[in-house]
Protein backbone atom coordinates (compact mmCIF):
# COMPACT_ATOMS: atom_id res chain seq x y z
CA UNK A 1 0.00 0.00 0.00
CA UNK A 2 1.08 3.48 -0.93
CA UNK A 3 2.52 5.57 2.00
CA UNK A 4 1.14 9.05 1.96
CA UNK A 5 2.75 11.87 4.06
CA UNK A 6 2.31 15.44 4.59
CA UNK A 7 4.84 17.94 5.11
CA UNK A 8 3.11 21.14 6.65
CA UNK A 9 3.97 24.91 5.53
CA UNK A 10 5.70 25.18 9.32
CA UNK A 11 7.90 22.30 8.24
CA UNK A 12 8.35 23.32 4.52
CA UNK A 13 11.45 25.88 5.65
CA UNK A 14 15.23 25.47 4.03
CA UNK A 15 17.01 24.88 7.49
CA UNK A 16 14.18 21.87 7.50
CA UNK A 17 15.36 20.58 4.11
CA UNK A 18 18.00 17.76 5.80
CA UNK A 19 15.15 16.86 8.05
CA UNK A 20 13.02 16.25 5.16
CA UNK A 21 15.61 14.10 3.56
CA UNK A 22 16.01 12.10 6.87
CA UNK A 23 12.49 11.72 7.03
CA UNK A 24 12.03 10.25 4.12
CA UNK A 25 14.72 8.14 3.70
CA UNK A 26 14.46 6.64 7.50
CA UNK A 27 10.68 6.66 7.73
CA UNK A 28 9.30 5.63 4.57
CA UNK A 29 12.67 3.86 2.59
CA UNK A 30 12.95 6.55 -0.02
CA UNK A 31 9.10 5.84 -1.43
CA UNK A 32 5.88 7.32 -1.04
CA UNK A 33 3.65 10.43 -1.73
CA UNK A 34 4.77 13.74 -0.08
CA UNK A 35 2.56 16.23 -0.12
CA UNK A 36 4.66 19.51 0.67
CA UNK A 37 2.93 23.06 1.56
CA UNK A 38 4.27 26.29 0.62
CA UNK A 39 6.17 27.86 3.46
CA UNK A 40 4.51 30.02 5.85
CA UNK A 41 5.94 32.91 5.41
CA UNK A 42 6.12 32.92 1.88
CA UNK A 43 1.98 32.51 2.07
CA UNK A 44 1.76 35.67 3.45
CA UNK A 45 4.17 37.36 1.14
CA UNK A 46 1.55 36.09 -1.83
CA UNK A 47 -1.14 37.54 -0.61
CA UNK A 48 0.55 40.98 0.29
CA UNK A 49 1.97 40.93 -3.30
CA UNK A 50 -1.61 40.11 -4.55
CA UNK A 51 -3.28 43.08 -2.53
CA UNK A 52 -0.33 45.76 -3.55
CA UNK A 53 -1.49 44.71 -7.53
CA UNK A 54 -5.36 45.22 -6.91
CA UNK A 55 -4.27 48.56 -5.36
CA UNK A 56 -2.89 49.34 -8.31
CA UNK A 57 0.78 49.47 -7.21
CA UNK A 58 3.52 48.95 -9.60
CA UNK A 59 5.34 47.51 -6.54
CA UNK A 60 3.91 44.29 -6.52
CA UNK A 61 5.82 42.41 -9.18
CA UNK A 62 8.83 43.24 -7.30
CA UNK A 63 7.35 41.75 -4.28
CA UNK A 64 6.56 38.74 -6.48
CA UNK A 65 10.01 38.94 -7.61
CA UNK A 66 11.19 39.18 -3.77
CA UNK A 67 9.31 35.43 -3.06
CA UNK A 68 11.03 34.15 -6.37
CA UNK A 69 14.73 35.35 -4.96
CA UNK A 70 14.09 33.65 -1.52
CA UNK A 71 13.68 30.16 -3.61
CA UNK A 72 16.16 31.02 -6.08
CA UNK A 73 18.97 31.11 -3.56
CA UNK A 74 18.59 27.41 -2.92
CA UNK A 75 18.43 26.75 -6.38
CA UNK A 76 16.16 24.45 -8.62
CA UNK A 77 15.96 21.26 -10.05
CA UNK A 78 14.57 22.55 -13.30
CA UNK A 79 15.23 26.19 -13.57
CA UNK A 80 14.23 27.13 -16.80
CA UNK A 81 10.62 25.79 -16.27
CA UNK A 82 10.66 27.83 -13.43
CA UNK A 83 11.57 30.90 -14.86
CA UNK A 84 9.22 30.48 -17.43
CA UNK A 85 6.21 29.75 -14.89
CA UNK A 86 7.98 32.82 -12.66
CA UNK A 87 7.95 35.39 -16.01
CA UNK A 88 4.37 34.64 -16.37
CA UNK A 89 3.49 35.26 -12.55
CA UNK A 90 5.12 39.03 -13.52
CA UNK A 91 2.64 39.39 -16.39
CA UNK A 92 0.23 38.49 -14.56
CA UNK A 93 1.08 41.03 -11.68
CA UNK A 94 0.87 44.14 -14.18
CA UNK A 95 -2.43 43.22 -15.84
CA UNK A 96 -3.78 42.89 -12.10
CA UNK A 97 -2.37 46.61 -11.02
CA UNK A 98 -3.59 47.97 -14.57
CA UNK A 99 -7.27 46.45 -13.93
CA UNK A 100 -7.42 46.64 -9.99
CA UNK A 101 -9.33 42.82 -10.39
CA UNK A 102 -8.32 39.45 -9.70
CA UNK A 103 -10.17 36.49 -11.34
CA UNK A 104 -9.47 32.59 -10.13
CA UNK A 105 -7.89 31.51 -13.27
CA UNK A 106 -4.99 34.72 -13.15
CA UNK A 107 -4.80 34.13 -9.35
CA UNK A 108 -4.41 30.42 -9.85
CA UNK A 109 -1.64 30.96 -12.52
CA UNK A 110 0.70 32.71 -9.85
CA UNK A 111 0.15 29.64 -7.50
CA UNK A 112 0.83 27.30 -9.89
CA UNK A 113 4.03 29.52 -10.45
CA UNK A 114 4.84 29.42 -6.24
CA UNK A 115 4.18 25.57 -6.77
CA UNK A 116 6.83 25.23 -9.02
CA UNK A 117 9.02 27.24 -6.80
CA UNK A 118 8.50 24.80 -3.98
CA UNK A 119 8.70 21.22 -5.79
CA UNK A 120 11.55 21.79 -7.78
CA UNK A 121 13.70 24.08 -4.52
CA UNK A 122 12.80 21.05 -3.15
CA UNK A 123 13.05 18.42 -5.49
CA UNK A 124 17.02 19.64 -6.28
CA UNK A 125 17.84 19.65 -2.75
CA UNK A 126 16.65 15.70 -2.31
CA UNK A 127 18.45 14.84 -5.80
CA UNK A 128 21.54 15.75 -4.22
CA UNK A 129 20.99 13.64 -1.53
CA UNK A 130 18.60 10.30 -2.30
CA UNK A 131 19.86 8.16 -4.84
CA UNK A 132 15.87 7.67 -6.10
CA UNK A 133 13.95 8.61 -9.02
CA UNK A 134 11.96 11.94 -8.17
CA UNK A 135 8.84 12.61 -9.36
CA UNK A 136 6.70 15.93 -8.95
CA UNK A 137 3.18 16.71 -9.51
CA UNK A 138 0.76 19.84 -8.86
CA UNK A 139 -2.25 19.44 -6.35
CA UNK A 140 -4.39 19.61 -9.60
CA UNK A 141 -2.69 16.91 -11.55
CA UNK A 142 -2.99 14.26 -8.66
CA UNK A 143 -7.03 14.62 -9.24
CA UNK A 144 -8.55 17.76 -7.03
CA UNK A 145 -11.06 19.45 -8.83
CA UNK A 146 -13.35 21.96 -8.06
CA UNK A 147 -16.84 22.64 -8.37
CA UNK A 148 -16.65 27.40 -9.56
CA UNK A 149 -20.68 27.55 -9.61
CA UNK A 150 -20.51 26.92 -5.62
CA UNK A 151 -17.69 29.05 -4.47
CA UNK A 152 -14.88 26.70 -6.15
CA UNK A 153 -15.20 23.97 -3.34
CA UNK A 154 -13.72 20.92 -3.48
CA UNK A 155 -15.53 18.41 -5.44
CA UNK A 156 -15.40 15.11 -3.03
CA UNK A 157 -16.09 12.26 -5.02
CA UNK A 158 -15.07 13.26 -8.18
CA UNK A 159 -11.40 14.31 -6.20
CA UNK A 160 -11.27 10.57 -4.67
CA UNK A 161 -12.11 9.09 -8.46
CA UNK A 162 -8.75 11.32 -10.11
CA UNK A 163 -7.41 10.45 -7.16
CA UNK A 164 -7.40 6.84 -7.89
CA UNK A 165 -6.26 7.01 -10.94
CA UNK A 166 -3.30 8.94 -10.11
CA UNK A 167 -2.10 6.69 -7.10
CA UNK A 168 -2.37 4.19 -9.92
CA UNK A 169 0.00 5.81 -12.44
CA UNK A 170 2.24 6.51 -9.78
CA UNK A 171 6.00 4.92 -9.68
CA UNK A 172 5.57 3.08 -6.02
CA UNK A 173 9.42 2.88 -5.75
CA UNK A 174 10.17 6.68 -6.41
CA UNK A 175 9.83 10.07 -4.22
CA UNK A 176 6.71 11.70 -5.31
CA UNK A 177 6.10 15.16 -4.55
CA UNK A 178 2.97 16.66 -4.83
CA UNK A 179 2.17 20.34 -4.71
CA UNK A 180 -0.97 21.55 -2.42
CA UNK A 181 -1.72 24.83 -4.13
CA UNK A 182 -4.19 24.46 -6.85
CA UNK A 183 -6.71 22.19 -8.16
CA UNK A 184 -8.67 22.32 -12.03
CA UNK A 185 -11.85 23.69 -12.57
CA UNK A 186 -14.67 21.21 -14.40
CA UNK A 187 -13.82 23.67 -17.48
CA UNK A 188 -9.96 22.52 -17.40
CA UNK A 189 -8.63 25.84 -15.55
CA UNK A 190 -6.09 26.08 -13.30
CA UNK A 191 -7.31 27.56 -9.87
CA UNK A 192 -6.26 28.25 -5.85
CA UNK A 193 -7.28 25.63 -3.43
CA UNK A 194 -8.56 27.46 -0.35
CA UNK A 195 -7.22 27.78 2.58
CA UNK A 196 -5.96 24.33 4.10
CA UNK A 197 -5.92 23.04 0.49
CA UNK A 198 -3.01 20.98 1.14
CA UNK A 199 -4.63 18.99 3.59
CA UNK A 200 -7.23 18.35 1.60
CA UNK A 201 -5.15 17.37 -0.89
CA UNK A 202 -3.42 15.07 1.20
CA UNK A 203 -6.60 13.46 2.97
CA UNK A 204 -8.03 12.75 -0.68
CA UNK A 205 -5.29 11.35 -1.83
CA UNK A 206 -5.15 8.75 1.32
CA UNK A 207 -8.81 8.06 0.84
CA UNK A 208 -7.98 7.10 -2.76
CA UNK A 209 -5.30 5.46 -2.16
CA UNK A 210 -7.39 3.06 0.49
CA UNK A 211 -4.69 3.61 3.18
CA UNK A 212 -5.36 3.37 7.18
CA UNK A 213 -3.49 6.40 8.37
CA UNK A 214 -2.20 9.75 7.13
CA UNK A 215 1.07 11.31 8.74
CA UNK A 216 1.27 14.56 9.39
CA UNK A 217 4.87 16.59 9.91
CA UNK A 218 5.02 19.82 11.58
CA UNK A 219 7.79 22.19 13.49
CA UNK A 220 6.06 20.96 16.99
CA UNK A 221 5.63 17.18 18.30
CA UNK A 222 2.23 16.94 18.12
CA UNK A 223 -0.93 18.28 19.66
CA UNK A 224 -0.22 20.13 22.93
CA UNK A 225 -2.58 20.01 26.09
CA UNK A 226 -2.43 24.17 25.69
CA UNK A 227 -0.66 26.79 23.32
CA UNK A 228 2.98 26.49 24.44
CA UNK A 229 3.57 30.16 23.93
CA UNK A 230 1.18 30.22 26.67
CA UNK A 231 2.02 27.56 28.82
CA UNK A 232 5.98 26.50 28.76
CA UNK A 233 4.92 22.96 30.13
CA UNK A 234 2.19 21.65 28.15
CA UNK A 235 2.13 18.08 27.53
CA UNK A 236 1.71 16.47 23.90
CA UNK A 237 -1.13 14.79 23.99
CA UNK A 238 -0.50 10.85 22.93
CA UNK A 239 -4.39 10.20 21.42
CA UNK A 240 -7.22 12.13 20.75
CA UNK A 241 -10.65 10.46 19.56
CA UNK A 242 -11.78 12.46 15.68
CA UNK A 243 -14.25 14.50 17.76
CA UNK A 244 -11.56 15.84 20.57
CA UNK A 245 -9.47 16.85 17.49
CA UNK A 246 -12.41 18.44 15.68
CA UNK A 247 -12.90 20.51 19.16
CA UNK A 248 -9.78 21.34 18.79
CA UNK A 249 -9.69 22.54 15.33
CA UNK A 250 -12.27 25.11 15.33
CA UNK A 251 -10.59 26.91 17.31
CA UNK A 252 -6.98 26.64 15.64
CA UNK A 253 -7.99 25.26 11.96
CA UNK A 254 -4.60 26.14 10.93
CA UNK A 255 -2.97 23.17 12.42
CA UNK A 256 -5.34 20.77 10.18
CA UNK A 257 -7.94 21.52 8.01
CA UNK A 258 -11.39 20.55 10.17
CA UNK A 259 -13.27 19.61 6.94
CA UNK A 260 -10.44 17.39 5.68
CA UNK A 261 -10.42 15.94 9.57
CA UNK A 262 -14.32 15.08 9.10
CA UNK A 263 -13.50 13.18 5.87
CA UNK A 264 -10.25 10.77 7.75
CA UNK A 265 -12.85 10.25 10.39
CA UNK A 266 -16.16 9.34 7.90
CA UNK A 267 -13.28 6.57 6.34
CA UNK A 268 -11.92 5.89 9.54
CA UNK A 269 -8.54 7.24 8.43
CA UNK A 270 -5.92 7.71 11.33
CA UNK A 271 -4.29 10.65 11.52
CA UNK A 272 -0.36 10.85 12.91
CA UNK A 273 0.79 14.65 13.65
CA UNK A 274 4.37 14.12 14.25
CA UNK A 275 8.23 16.13 14.99
CA UNK A 276 9.74 16.82 11.45
CA UNK A 277 12.78 16.53 13.99
CA UNK A 278 12.20 13.16 15.21
CA UNK A 279 11.07 10.97 11.96
CA UNK A 280 10.60 7.41 13.89
CA UNK A 281 8.87 8.84 16.70
CA UNK A 282 5.21 9.46 16.57
CA UNK A 283 3.47 12.44 17.70
CA UNK A 284 -0.41 12.65 17.90
CA UNK A 285 -2.54 9.79 17.22
CA UNK A 286 -5.89 10.20 15.98
CA UNK A 287 -8.41 7.91 15.54
CA UNK A 288 -12.07 6.68 16.34
CA UNK A 289 -11.95 6.15 19.54
CA UNK A 290 -9.88 8.17 22.15
CA UNK A 291 -8.41 6.99 25.66
CA UNK A 292 -9.80 8.52 28.91
CA UNK A 293 -7.84 9.61 31.14
CA UNK A 294 -8.22 9.59 35.38
CA UNK A 295 -7.86 13.57 34.22
CA UNK A 296 -10.94 13.56 32.03
CA UNK A 297 -10.27 16.62 30.17
CA UNK A 298 -6.83 16.16 27.59
CA UNK A 299 -6.47 20.18 26.80
CA UNK A 300 -7.31 23.73 27.28
CA UNK A 301 -7.97 25.47 24.10
CA UNK A 302 -8.12 29.15 23.59
CA UNK A 303 -8.78 31.71 20.24
CA UNK A 304 -8.42 35.66 21.39
CA UNK A 305 -8.81 38.70 19.07
CA UNK A 306 -12.71 38.65 19.28
CA UNK A 307 -16.09 40.39 19.94
CA UNK A 308 -19.41 39.49 21.08
CA UNK A 309 -21.84 41.37 19.05
CA UNK A 310 -25.47 41.28 21.10
CA UNK A 311 -28.80 42.18 18.59
CA UNK A 312 -31.45 43.29 21.00
CA UNK A 313 -35.02 43.33 19.94
CA UNK A 314 -38.83 41.73 19.78
CA UNK A 315 -39.32 38.74 17.43
CA UNK A 316 -35.64 37.83 16.88
CA UNK A 317 -36.99 34.27 17.35
CA UNK A 318 -37.94 34.17 13.68
CA UNK A 319 -35.49 36.50 12.28
CA UNK A 320 -32.59 34.19 13.04
CA UNK A 321 -32.57 32.21 9.98
CA UNK A 322 -32.69 35.36 7.98
CA UNK A 323 -29.79 36.78 9.99
CA UNK A 324 -27.28 33.62 9.53
CA UNK A 325 -28.18 33.49 6.35
CA UNK A 326 -27.15 37.29 5.55
CA UNK A 327 -23.76 36.67 7.77
CA UNK A 328 -23.02 33.54 4.90
CA UNK A 329 -23.81 35.70 1.49
CA UNK A 330 -21.56 38.16 3.13
CA UNK A 331 -18.31 36.04 3.69
CA UNK A 332 -18.84 37.39 7.52
CA UNK A 333 -17.87 34.31 9.79
CA UNK A 334 -19.05 33.74 13.46
CA UNK A 335 -17.93 31.39 15.70
CA UNK A 336 -21.17 30.36 18.11
CA UNK A 337 -24.70 31.86 18.16
CA UNK A 338 -26.59 32.19 21.28
CA UNK A 339 -30.55 33.08 22.00
CA UNK A 340 -31.86 33.90 25.49
CA UNK A 341 -34.63 32.41 26.33
CA UNK A 342 -37.37 35.14 25.96
CA UNK A 343 -35.53 35.45 22.47
CA UNK A 344 -35.35 39.26 22.60
CA UNK A 345 -31.10 38.87 22.60
CA UNK A 346 -29.19 37.26 19.83
CA UNK A 347 -25.12 37.18 20.88
CA UNK A 348 -22.74 36.17 18.24
CA UNK A 349 -18.90 35.45 18.54
CA UNK A 350 -17.31 36.83 15.96
CA UNK A 351 -13.07 38.52 14.84
CA UNK A 352 -12.27 41.52 15.99
CA UNK A 353 -11.40 42.87 12.78
CA UNK A 354 -15.09 41.81 11.59
CA UNK A 355 -16.96 43.97 13.94
CA UNK A 356 -17.74 47.20 11.69
CA UNK A 357 -18.93 45.26 8.92
CA UNK A 358 -21.69 43.55 11.50
CA UNK A 359 -22.57 46.57 12.22
CA UNK A 360 -23.20 48.21 8.96
CA UNK A 361 -25.35 44.79 8.04
CA UNK A 362 -27.19 45.19 10.80
CA UNK A 363 -27.78 48.64 10.80
CA UNK A 364 -28.44 48.77 6.47
CA UNK A 365 -30.77 45.51 6.82
CA UNK A 366 -32.25 44.71 9.84
CA UNK A 367 -32.71 47.58 12.09
CA UNK A 368 -36.53 48.55 12.53
CA UNK A 369 -39.13 47.08 13.57
CA UNK A 370 -37.53 43.42 14.85
CA UNK A 371 -34.45 44.27 15.83
CA UNK A 372 -34.14 47.82 18.30
CA UNK A 373 -30.65 47.97 19.24
CA UNK A 374 -26.95 45.96 19.05
CA UNK A 375 -24.54 46.53 22.02
CA UNK A 376 -20.87 45.22 21.11
CA UNK A 377 -18.06 44.06 23.64
CA UNK A 378 -14.89 44.38 22.21
CA UNK A 379 -11.51 42.68 22.79
CA UNK A 380 -12.65 39.26 24.30
CA UNK A 381 -10.96 35.77 24.45
CA UNK A 382 -12.88 32.52 23.97
CA UNK A 383 -11.28 29.31 26.75
CA UNK A 384 -12.38 25.90 26.68
CA UNK A 385 -11.93 22.77 28.10
CA UNK A 386 -11.79 19.82 25.69
CA UNK A 387 -11.98 15.85 26.24
CA UNK A 388 -14.24 12.33 25.72
CA UNK A 389 -13.51 12.10 29.64
CA UNK A 390 -15.77 14.82 30.42
CA UNK A 391 -18.75 12.83 29.75
CA UNK A 392 -20.88 11.81 32.90
CA UNK A 393 -18.49 13.04 34.98
CA UNK A 394 -19.78 15.19 37.89
CA UNK A 395 -17.93 18.36 38.85
CA UNK A 396 -16.16 19.26 35.47
CA UNK A 397 -17.70 22.39 35.42
CA UNK A 398 -17.76 23.55 39.22
CA UNK A 399 -13.79 22.73 38.97
CA UNK A 400 -13.45 24.75 35.41
CA UNK A 401 -15.31 28.02 36.92
CA UNK A 402 -13.66 27.64 40.78
CA UNK A 403 -10.22 27.65 38.88
CA UNK A 404 -11.17 30.78 37.50
CA UNK A 405 -13.12 32.38 40.26
CA UNK A 406 -10.29 32.20 42.06
CA UNK A 407 -8.40 34.32 40.19
CA UNK A 408 -11.12 36.88 40.27
CA UNK A 409 -11.24 36.67 36.31
CA UNK A 410 -15.18 37.60 35.35
CA UNK A 411 -16.57 35.43 32.79
CA UNK A 412 -18.54 36.94 30.45
CA UNK A 413 -20.34 34.29 28.51
CA UNK A 414 -20.46 30.80 28.98
CA UNK A 415 -20.04 28.26 26.10
CA UNK A 416 -20.93 24.58 26.13
CA UNK A 417 -21.41 22.16 22.87
CA UNK A 418 -24.02 19.44 22.71
CA UNK A 419 -21.71 16.91 22.66
CA UNK A 420 -20.35 17.07 26.09
CA UNK A 421 -16.24 17.77 25.13
CA UNK A 422 -16.37 21.18 25.55
CA UNK A 423 -16.86 23.72 27.84
CA UNK A 424 -16.19 27.34 28.06
CA UNK A 425 -16.56 30.89 28.42
CA UNK A 426 -15.47 33.97 27.29
CA UNK A 427 -13.86 36.65 29.25
CA UNK A 428 -11.42 40.10 28.57
CA UNK A 429 -8.38 39.13 26.75
CA UNK A 430 -6.23 41.23 29.26
CA UNK A 431 -7.12 38.10 31.40
CA UNK A 432 -7.05 35.61 28.98
CA UNK A 433 -3.18 33.54 29.63
CA UNK A 434 -3.99 33.76 33.60
CA UNK A 435 -7.23 31.42 33.02
CA UNK A 436 -5.35 29.77 30.88
CA UNK A 437 -3.34 28.93 32.73
CA UNK A 438 -5.18 28.32 35.77
CA UNK A 439 -7.16 25.77 34.05
CA UNK A 440 -4.34 23.92 32.89
CA UNK A 441 -2.86 23.92 36.62
CA UNK A 442 -6.85 22.74 37.49
CA UNK A 443 -6.80 19.77 34.63
CA UNK A 444 -3.92 18.37 33.28
CA UNK A 445 -0.62 19.87 34.92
Amino acid sequence: MQEIAKISGSAVDVSNYEDIEKLIEKRYNATGVFIVSVPSNVKNDIRKAIELALSGKAEAALAFKNVYEKFRVNGFHDEKKVLESFNGSIEIFELISKIKEIYPALEGQIYLSVEDMTLSTIKKFLSSKIGKAINVFHGYEAGLIVDQISGYEVMINSSVQRGKSFIKSIDTQSINLVGGLTALTSDKKVVRLPEGGSDLVATLLAISAESQKLDLWTNAQGLMSADPGIISNANKIDILSYNEALEILSFNPNIFNPKAMELLKSKGVRLYINDIKQPIENGTEIRGEGVISTNVVKAVANLDGLAIFTIIGTGLRSLLPNLLNSFLLSNLKFYTVTQNASGSEVNIIIDRKDVNKYRNLIEIQFMGEKIQDYRIIDNVCAVSIIGEGMKGTPGVASRLFGAVAREKINIIMITQGSSELNIGFVINSEDCKKAISAVHKEFIQ
